[in-house]
């Protein structure tokens, strides 16, 4: 999946398809961006210039995510978010 489609993914509006998280720990939409740059093969430092944001940023989105979906690894972060229909 290149950058561009996964921002195309984004465009139709994927935080209503999270109906497998409490809405407490929905992610938002900056953490999907997140996810869907991760998701592409992305590293934090690119992410990080990609959106215009830093590196601790980057990294403190990702971490409140892995607390979301409850998982310890970028893998298993994708997987989530593939399985509750978040990235597709």
């Amino acid at each position: 999946m290149s950058v561009e489609t996964s921002m195309e993914v984004h465009s139709r509006s994927p935080v209503t398809t999270e109906e497998g998280l409490a809405r407490n720990e929905r992610l938002t939409e900056q953490e999907i961006r997140v996810l869907q740059l991760i998701a592409v093969g992305l590293s934090n430092k690119e992410i990080a210039r990609h959106l215009g944001i830093g590196d601790e940023t980057v990294k403190y989105y990702i971490k409140k995510m892995y607390k979301r979906l409850k998982v310890h690894n970028r893998v298993q972060a994708v997987v989530r978010a593939e399985e509750l229909k978040i990235l597709v």
